[in-house]
């Protein structure tokens, strides 16, 4: 580790503030790495800013440069001026359009710094996603001293799709503050807390903390509930946070006549009272990698209950810390949800998750590692970028894609016109 009192200079490239988990993350991340280490500065080029006034400005140096474009030539030219005029000794890139706007930064750049890559995907949502990964990103990841992805599924996923990256990949979970998580540091008691979320005293809360979009799986949540609301009484779900798709939720609530035992709060800057309230936490997503939010509630000692997708099993012990469900299955969720709800050891399951999340999932844990892996690419310098090589591959692959939907739009017309 670097001994010098000169403080390593990192660039972190983050596209938005917006609250959401990755930018959750790495904003936790920036803050709380050490100053006395690290000259902090964080560029962001997105409109979104709903996490700005949680960045530590007294020890972070924002800059905000939002693109005029899709593809922003400027923008790179500013991160290149970026990383001269303060000696940047690192760029670290969270998700794939901050690698590629940091690794044309570099390229506008004279000098050339180490280039580091979070991923916090893992299955695309969309196909153009995919075509994106395989015919651009792919060959920027190549660029990268080290890709850091955030638990060991998500990991060996990226490593089976692009085997070069088993070079150059690290795991560092997700960590969270144990501390500030902690269901003693909430001093009001429950029934007070339900009165501040408009909920019955006698209510048993099952809470959703999740964006309003379609990955997040709102409406099967809703049509598992359904099948609950005659089996137990005073039982009410709690939809906490915002997006695109809340009108769609609003909609279904009224059309399966929910609307007196499932309550939409918007986003809550502190989740820490909706958790304390809560007999269980639902993330019933479709795609989901390593969430924020699922070890919160273990943290709170709220048993999860969780599609079985991405890192969830690294943290969810089923029938210990929780429960994994088949993405997508109404069925499933709602058999889970009526288990979970008639087990008597559901606190023991609580404490059992606050325990597993103190070994393994902690902020401190993550620090240390992320502290290690800065100073080891800082100190270790620049992996050579053969801009010319990229630029040939990357043409390469798209003049090849473009081929093959040629190729396949001709094979369906000539089956078409065959057809008598």
């Amino acid at each position: 580790m670097n001994t010098s009192s000169s403080k390593i200079k990192i660039l972190f490239i983050l596209p938005s503030l917006k609250r959401a988990g990755a930018e959750i993350q790495t904003i936790d991340l920036i803050n709380n790495l050490a100053s006395e280490q690290f000259e902090k500065h964080l560029l962001c080029f997105e409109q979104g800013t709903d996490l700005l006034n949680e960045v530590d400005r007294n020890n972070v140096i924002l800059h905000h440069i939002p693109r005029s474009a899709k593809f922003d030539w400027k923008l790179a030219g500013e991160i290149g001026k970026i990383i001269d005029q303060h000696a940047i000794q690192t760029v670290y890139c969270s998700l794939l359009i901050a690698l590629f706007y940091g690794w044309l930064g570099i390229g506008r750049a004279k000098t050339k710094p180490p280039l580091v890559a979070a991923i916090h995907t893992t299955i695309n949502r969309n196909r153009r996603a995919d075509i994106f990964d395989r015919l651009l990103y792919q060959w920027l990841l190549r660029s990268c001293n080290k890709v850091v992805f955030v638990c060991e599924s998500q990991k060996q996923f990226w490593e089976q799709r692009f085997p070069f990256l088993m070079f150059r990949s690290v795991c560092i979970h997700n960590g969270i503050d144990t501390h500030w998580f902690n269901k003693e540091a909430i001093s009001k008691d429950p029934l007070s807390l339900k009165k501040n979320l408009n909920l019955p005293a006698n209510s048993t809360v099952l809470a959703c903390i999740a964006a309003f979009r379609p990955e997040k799986g709102h409406l099967i949540l809703l049509q598992a509930f359904k099948q609950l609301q005659a089996e137990f009484d005073h039982l009410h779900l709690v939809l906490a946070g915002d997006g695109p798709l809340r009108d769609v939720v609003a909609s279904k609530i009224d059309e399966l006549e929910l609307s007196h035992q499932v309550h939409c709060t918007g986003t809550l800057k502190d989740v820490r009272p909706l958790l304390a309230t809560s007999y269980a936490s639902l993330l019933p997503s479709t795609a989901e990698t390593f969430s924020m939010t699922m070890l919160e509630s273990l943290a709170m000692e709220v048993p999860v209950i969780a599609s079985d997708l991405g890192g969830a099993a690294e943290a969810i012990i089923p029938s210990k810390t929780g429960y994994l469900v088949k993405p997508g299955d109404i069925k499933a969720l709602a058999d889970v949800l009526r288990a979970c709800l008639s087990n008597p050891d559901n606190a023991k399951m609580g404490a059992q998750g606050r325990q597993r999340v103190q070994q393994l999932f902690t902020r401190k844990a993550m620090l240390r590692k992320y502290t290690e892996l800065l100073f080891d690419v800082a100190t270790t310098g620049r992996k050579p970028i053969n801009l010319a090589a990229t630029c040939r591959n990357t043409i390469r692959n798209v003049a090849m894609g473009l081929r093959i939907i040629y190729l396949r739009a001709w094979a369906v017309k000539a089956e078409y016109e065959a057809v008598p």
